[in-house]
């Protein structure tokens, strides 16, 4: 998918005038052009809507399943299903998380914290905090992090 020519117009016209501004030389001039195009074309190629149905579901095993939903290089949505008894292992990473409970009751540990949560709780996991939960009723968890869990697109 290329970008519409109102699109790139208005990209030269702003490359090409703050470029004059800076008074860059051409090279750089066309670097930063051709740089400007590159990242509109990678958000133009980024999917908006992403369609339960089109996404693929994932045996963690012991009773956790994971479906990657929306992602792009700063954030991802996965949304954690856990049958009762489940176990979200103590563990910890460098993103930021968020965890919304969509259903089902959990008790949770963050840290040296915890806590029994239930549909429309949310929880915040700092970076580097240890964290994990066992399922008490089964549920579902919509996970947001930041930046993009590469690790779970390699899997």
């Amino acid at each position: 998918m290329g970008i519409s020519l109102p699109i790139k117009q208005s990209c030269d016209r702003l490359s090409t005038s703050l470029a004059a501004r800076l008074f860059l030389r051409d090279s750089v001039i066309n670097y930063f052009e051709t740089t400007f195009h590159l990242v509109l074309f990678q958000l133009q190629d980024s999917p908006m809507f992403i369609f339960h149905k089109d996404t693929q579901l994932d045996d963690l095993g012991n009773g956790v399943t994971r479906r990657i939903l929306a992602h792009d290089g700063k954030m991802m949505a996965v949304e954690v299903m856990f049958e009762q008894g489940a176990i979200g292992p103590m563990h910890n990473h460098p993103h930021e998380q968020l965890t919304y409970v969509l259903s089902g009751e959990f008790e949770f540990t963050i840290g040296d914290e915890k806590h029994i949560v239930t549909a429309g709780d949310t929880l915040y996991k700092r970076p580097h905090i240890m964290h994990g939960c066992v399922c008490l009723k089964p549920g579902t968890l919509l996970d947001t992090f930041t930046p993009v869990r590469e690790d779970f697109l390699k899997s």
